[in-house]
């Protein structure tokens, strides 16, 4: 955790998705071919069948992805490697979800409370090299998670494109838009019952706290306490 504290101090301080949708036509066009590897916002499941990490969708660095079907501009043994981030390649679903996230962030300029100039943030291949540069790496997921979690967090803090889940979270904003950033995830207890859970963004939905109430927070914290115990 300092590890990732501090490359995420650095990169920023120096450098200063196939989307879900419904099918509805009784012939199979090749958009519902590609769209029924997900039935995950009909019943709230993820299907398994390729959505590694099931969170709803077939993404690039998943089994499911078919790069003739679905837009990859190169296809063969290499064409999942060839989809992710050079400095996290290896790294898990979830973690490779984020590192394209980062990857597509342009360049901007933010103002901190109490500076008096604002700061510019390089864009997101500049942070990605920056951060491997400083030792970051998947063989070391658990940094590297944290790292690109909190560079998309403050990409979208900094640039106002807060979800709107988080609107009004006030001091609990941080901690707000990191847990409503993750995909779902799941795991399989010892009795092999399966329990799943939705994205961040349908978590924090789904909170019976609402921001802006003092139960919020802690109703946060649980959650990202969750999500550290499996991951």
């Amino acid at each position: 955790m300092l590890l990732a504290a501090g490359l995420a101090t650095a990169a920023l301080g120096t450098l200063a998705t196939f989307g879900p949708t419904s099918a509805g036509a009784t012939k199979a066009t090749p958009h519902e071919i590609v769209t029924a590897f997900n039935d995950g916002f009909a019943d709230g499941r993820a299907d398994a069948t390729g959505d590694d990490n099931r969170d709803g969708r077939i993404d690039e660095d998943e089994s499911g992805w078919d790069c003739r079907t679905m837009g990859n501009r190169k296809c063969g043994p290499t064409a999942t490697a060839l989809a992710a981030p050079l400095e996290c390649r290896g790294a898990p679903a979830d973690v490779l979800t984020l590192c394209r996230r980062v990857q597509g962030q342009p360049a901007y300029r933010y103002q901190p409370e109490g500076a008096s100039a604002p700061i510019r943030v390089a864009d997101g291949p500049a942070l990605l090299a920056t951060i491997a540069r400083e030792g970051a790496s998947p063989a070391r997921v658990p940094e590297l998670r944290e790292l690109v979690t909190g560079l998309h967090v403050a990409f979208l803090i900094n640039t106002g494109r807060v979800p709107s889940e988080c609107a009004h979270a006030g001091t609990a904003l941080r901690l707000c838009v990191t847990v409503a950033v993750r995909p779902a995830y799941g795991w399989t207890n010892p009795d092999g019952s399966r329990v799943d859970n939705p994205d961040g963004h349908a978590q924090v939905r789904g909170l019976d706290e609402k921001p802006g109430t003092p139960e919020f927070p802690a109703a946060l914290r649980a959650l990202d306490a969750e999500w550290r115990e499996h991951h």
